[in-house]
């Protein structure tokens, strides 16, 4: 039965960017501070969890996209979107993107908990060993 369904993932996003404190970011990739999150639908066979979220990277011209390894699987993936150009960062910027990757690699393990404590039936999930 899927579990990652588009709604789902919302209300996922929304939980950890309510635990993000310290790590601004913006649901729904509106502007702001920090990176955006976006829950995107994402094609796939009726019934399977196909769960796609982007975070848009201010400091970077490229999107970082997470899903899951596979439907059913509680791991999920990143993949850097393609760049056509080279980039170059002062010092400032260069910190500001390593908190925007802590933050997309955070999300990551934050949606593997979830997926884990989804198929356990809502109970309590182990922590993830980091």
């Amino acid at each position: 039965m899927p579990y990652r369904t588009k709604q789902t993932l919302e209300a996922w996003v929304a939980e950890f960017s309510a635990q993000a404190v310290l790590r601004p970011i913006v649901a729904g990739g509106q502007a702001g501070a920090g990176a955006a999150v976006e829950v995107l639908r994402h094609a796939g066979d009726p019934g399977e969890d196909t769960g796609l979220i982007v975070v848009r990277l201010r400091n970077a011209a490229t999107d970082v996209h997470l899903a899951p390894v596979a439907p059913g699987s509680p791991s999920w993936e990143v993949t850097f979107g393609p760049r056509s150009t080279f980039f170059a960062l002062d010092r400032d910027a260069l910190l500001s993107l390593s908190a925007e990757l802590a933050l997309a690699a955070e999300l990551c393990a934050f949606l593997e908990f979830k997926s884990l404590e989804a198929q356990h039936g809502g109970q309590q999930a182990e922590p993830l060993s980091a």
